[in-house]
């Protein structure tokens, strides 16, 4: 098939006449220009000493600055932040080939068309400039037919992949998040001849509703000679011919397009997600002596909007979005193979998606191509995502506004014909002018009707809640009703409410937020552990630096065999989220659509792994796709539950909804429902008889059950299905007994304060259930995992879930998964857990928590251990509050009371977990904030000598000269000293200073100074404050510079800072 992008330059072709393309694919030559001498010293006009493959990146070709592993990355970022690049060159950089063109050529046009290049191009034809281009979006394209010799040719082409416009950094069209700021022509390199006349070029604009076809052609005719005679244009599927149509020209004008209206005649269908049907239209033109054929692909249909919804060939449509960077880590660059895009875009489909949000970027023809052919909508962005501190608002640069519109008109332009770009936004988060952004939308709007229009994703990045005047649409997860802000999205309600199916934002669509469609922007965001078995798959470009410093971590604290177990527990956890995500917005009557973000991993800003696919859009084995549909398709079958735990004296009561978004009403619908535990059927039923409009949240009927017959805690699995539309979908409910004995044993003591008496008591034979997190090493947890990245958003709650073992006796009572399911909420959403890093590397606690991969901290909730003659089990998690109420929390405390009642309790005995348990210090690890080392070491970071760990450590390179670390408190503290331990001394002498500050920029006097190796004590020295003589001092930052006085051989290895605090 061949689309507008290749209309315009590709083949004019003539009856009878052979080939008119020339690929220029293959070895070019090459010079790398990094101090830009190229044009001064004319390196078009000689041979270059190097060479390179083209299509191609001078990453791919191995030039460029080389990464050092354990260093940080070519912007300064630590190397866990993105994938790091092998090779980084960021300039100019020279391309030579020799051509031979064919005789025939002679008196025709001919163009070069470079698909795809960052950023600038500069051409040269045997010596003589032919121009230059700076798209980033589209396909730069030259005439060059003046500067031709008949035979051998020689063509030049300089490309600088330096900033040409400030877009900033964030935008994914030119970013070294993603895509990698590569150098080179990643797409098509070809030259083409066409007659002087020809058509130059053609737009298509379809209408199913009218059923009518309006073509619009640009005939090329340089002289202004006098045009006549017929246009044929047949339209074919890929069967046969299906209609006809010819057009009488009598045309001189060179510029003023001709604009044919074709009827269609009820014979063609339209293009949806479901039957993307595609057209040939072929043109005949024979206008005197030219005679040319033209062909383009096409599909029919109309997207508009109407009474606040989208509205596509009179159906209401309901995206399901995707969000895609770009990311390809093979190659650092999006695939110019629609090949590739057809294989992302099924699998897309096989999660029930039918749209696909390009962030800040707009993608290649091929991917257009793919998503014509597979039924995708597509959303393209303009190249900005702009952040104040890189300069980079809307508005406040002229050349920056000017190249955006013209690169919405390369776009329109390039990629308008295709049916499947329905959507075009003109940014990410932009903020400035918004007046410029309605400027682009008025632009995009009267000069290209077939896409419906946004000036930006996300208005709340300027303080704007509704849409801006004249755009059609909007991509928000935030508004403001009666002068509150609200969410479209989980990320905030999850810590709020119980857990229920039975909320969504129905209130988020008042007036007069339901007077234009509404998609909610970038949902999820839920991080899965890093899966260290995908590390393998990184042969090109891009080295996977981050995974392997996580590994590395993770290893040095012991638990790298249960890397594998983090991945699944994380990620059924995120996939729960996820799937809360996307039923709450389908069951919304009136909304517009959601883009995700991200079905799989983005792999930048602060590695955001947050997929439940990986980089390569392979599954993770997390969920499949036939269970993802289940809850996100066309037509689902959604359970609203008012809560997801119950008590076996009430009665389960829920509502059937479906949302259709299919193309047609369905009649008579059935849906089958089961609920059973285990194999056990606990009651099953029908519901039929309704009609289910299309575009509607439909209520179906109500099920209700009595749970009266569930005697003991039990998790019951109900079944949806409807076999007629072969659509299903299952959710987990769980039941407790509604009367629970937990009077403690008489041979159990109940304790809620670890203290030396307790210690002592146990020592002498006591059998305790101690619960309590006020202990002196904690984390805090909550039930999800962390939102994005735990580098970018550093400020939050890093753990990840439970793992455990659901077969362990401790949980004979009270059933679960090895992951965090829905009843876990109750006792994790704000919870505290044991740092359990002094303990043996083997050691595994029975409820153990998973940290994120930062830090790798190994964290407990449920321990157990013998000490002395008596025996304890440890409950970080609130059991005790509120039994009545709380009954997930009451059924936990009797599963473990049983247990220890049991002769299973029989723990073996762990000294350093009773010292962690009964210590009454308090580590560094929890009171401090953050810790950070310049220059830091990417696999032993500063922050392993605040661990509590001896295991790990923080290793100082032997080149260092300097090292400063500064590690920020939770509060400001009086330190007034500190211990370092060093298990590995052989290295010269280093004397180190430590500051004692609430402001980093004004260190003052020096409050600790010694020597390493040395004393393992260093006490504070005594100063003036003023007012008295005071020993140690206050404040919120501690930093620690530590300088070797000369070169080392080996490097500096820090087991363990211990900060001695006097308050």
């Amino acid at each position: 098939m061949r689309f507008l992008l290749f209309l315009f330059f590709l083949p004019v072709m003539l009856s009878g006449q052979q080939k008119t393309i020339i690929s220029l694919h293959g070895i070019w030559q090459f010079q790398i220009d990094s101090l830009k001498v190229g044009e001064a010293e004319q390196w078009y006009n000689r041979d270059l000493p190097l060479s390179i493959k083209l299509p191609g990146s001078t990453d791919e070709g191995g030039f460029g600055k080389v990464h050092v592993n354990g260093t940080p990355l070519y912007d300064g970022q630590p190397e866990i932040y993105r994938l790091a690049r092998k090779h980084v060159y960021i300039g100019a950089a020279w391309y030579r080939k020799e051509i031979s063109l064919p005789l025939d050529w002679k008196n025709k046009r001919v163009f070069l068309s470079l698909e795809r290049c960052m950023w600038q191009t500069k051409i040269w034809v045997n010596g003589k400039y032919a121009g230059e281009n700076n798209s980033l979006c589209t396909p730069h394209h030259y005439e060059i037919s003046k500067f031709l010799n008949p035979g051998k040719n020689i063509i030049s082409i300089r490309v600088d992949n330096s900033p040409q416009i400030n877009l900033g950094s964030w935008s994914h069209g030119y970013s070294p998040e993603i895509q990698t700021i590569w150098n080179g022509v990643i797409g098509k390199i070809e030259i083409s001849a066409v007659p002087s006349v020809h058509i130059q070029d053609v737009q298509v604009f379809p209408s199913f509703e009218k059923q009518l076809l309006t073509v619009k052609l640009k005939i090329n005719n340089p002289d202004s000679q006098k045009l006549s005679g017929l246009l044929k244009f047949t339209i074919k599927d890929k069967d046969a011919k299906i209609l006809s149509y010819i057009q009488k020209v009598d045309k001189s004008d060179a510029l003023e397009p001709l604009t044919v209206v074709i009827p269609l005649e009820g014979r063609l269908k339209p293009w949806n997600e479901f039957t993307p049907q595609l057209y040939q239209l072929q043109i005949e033109a024979s206008l005197g002596k030219a005679a040319v054929i033209k062909e383009l692909t096409f599909g029919v249909r109309d997207l508009k909007t109407e009474n606040g919804r989208f509205v596509l060939n009179g159906n209401k449509l309901f995206l399901r979005g995707e969000h895609d960077a770009g990311s390809f880590p093979l190659t650092g660059y999006p695939s110019m193979d629609k090949a590739d895009w057809i294989r992302i875009f099924q699998i897309g489909k096989s999660y029930g998606l039918n749209h696909w949000r390009f962030h800040s970027w707009c993608p290649p023809e091929a991917a257009f191509e793919a998503a014509d052919e597979t039924g995708i909508i597509i959303q393209a962005e303009l190249p900005l995502f702009s952040q104040p501190w890189e300069h980079s608002l809307v508005g406040t640069d002229p050349a920056r506004d000017e190249f955006l519109k013209s690169e919405l008109k390369r776009i329109l332009d390039t990629y308008g014909n295709h049916p499947s770009f329905g959507l075009m936004c003109m940014g990410n988060e932009l903020k400035g002018d918004p007046k410029v952004m309605q400027e682009l939308v008025a632009f995009g709007k009267k000069y290209d009707p077939r896409h419906l229009y946004a000036g930006t994703a996300n208005l709340e990045a300027i303080g704007v809640y509704e849409r801006l005047e004249g755009d059609d649409y909007q991509v928000a997860h935030a508004g403001k009703y009666q002068g509150k802000r609200f969410e479209r999205r989980m990320k905030d309600y999850f810590s709020a409410e119980i857990p229920n199916t039975q909320n969504d934002y129905a209130y988020t669509l008042n007036p007069p937020y339901n007077e234009w469609p509404i998609i909610s922007h970038e949902v999820g965001q839920w991080t899965v552990f890093p899966d260290f078995r995908e590390i393998e798959k990184y042969t090109g470009v891009l080295a996977p630096r981050n995974l392997e410093v996580f590994q590395s971590r993770l290893q040095q604290k012991g638990m790298l065999d249960q890397a594998k177990d983090f991945v699944m527990a994380s990620g059924k956890l995120s996939a729960l989220l996820y799937r809360e995500e996307i039923e709450r917005l389908l069951r919304t009557p009136g909304m517009g659509g959601f883009q995700l973000l991200d079905l799989h991993d983005y792999p930048g800003q602060g590695s955001a792994l947050v997929g439940l696919l990986n980089q390569f859009w392979e599954s993770k084995g997390l969920i499949t796709p036939e269970e993802f549909r289940g809850f996100c398709n066309d037509v689902t079958l959604l359970l609203k539950m008012p809560k997801r735990t119950w008590l076996n004296n009430e009665n389960f009561s829920a509502s059937l909804v479906v949302p259709n978004y299919s193309i047609s009403e369905i009649s008579d619908i059935a849906v089958k429902w089961k609920v059973t535990a285990g194999d056990v059927v606990i009651k099953e039923g029908i519901l039929e008889g309704k009609t289910v409009k299309q575009g509607e949240v439909n209520k179906i009927g109500e099920l209700s059950f009595n749970l009266s017959t569930v005697s003991h805690a039990t998790k019951l699995n109900i079944t949806l299905e409807e076999p007629n539309l072969k659509v299903k979908n299952a959710y987990e409910i769980w039941v407790y007994p509604s009367a629970v004995n937990t009077d403690i044993p008489d041979n159990i003591t109940l304790a809620t304060t670890a203290d030396s008496t307790l210690l002592k008591k146990i020592t002498n034979g006591a059998t305790v259930l101690l619960v309590t997190d006020k202990l002196p090493d904690t984390e805090r947890m909550t039930f999800t995992t962390p939102f994005w990245s735990t580098i970018l958003f550093d400020y939050q709650v890093k753990t990840m879930g439970i793992l455990c073992k659901p077969d362990h006796p401790v949980f004979k009572n009270f059933p679960t998964d090895f992951y965090s399911n829905w009843q876990w909420w109750e006792l994790t959403n704000d919870a505290r857990v044991l740092r359990l890093n002094k303990t043996a590397p083997g050691y595994r606690p029975i409820l153990q928590v998973i940290d994120h991969p930062v830090r790798n901290d190994k964290l407990g909730a449920i321990v157990e251990t013998k000490i002395g003659k008596g025996k304890l089990l440890l409950c970080t998690l609130d059991v005790l509050s509120d039994p009545q109420n709380r009954y997930v929390a009451r059924q936990l405390l009797k599963s473990i009371l049983t247990y220890m009642s049991s002769p299973d309790f029989d723990p073996q005995e762990n000294k350093e977990l009773a010292e962690i348990i009964f210590s009454k210090a308090n580590s560094s690890a929890s009171v401090i904030q953050s810790v950070k080392s310049s220059p830091e070491n990417s696999e032993s970071p500063s922050l392993f000598a605040f661990d509590s760990d001896l295991a790990s450590s923080w290793k100082i390179a032997a080149s260092d000269t300097k090292v400063s670390c500064v590690i920020e408190l939770n509060v400001s503290r009086l330190v007034m000293g500190c211990t370092m331990k060093l298990t590995d001394q052989d290295f010269n002498p280093a004397a180190f200073t430590v500051y004692v500050t609430d402001n980093p920029e004004d260190l003052g006097e020096p409050v600790i100074t010694g020597e390493i190796p040395g004393n393992e004590v260093f006490e504070a020295k005594q100063w003036d404050n003023g007012f008295t003589i005071q020993k140690g001092k206050k404040g919120k930052f501690i930093i620690l510079e530590i300088k070797p006085q000369k070169q080392n051989k080996a490097a500096i290895r820090v087991n363990e800072i211990q900060w001695i605090f006097g308050d």
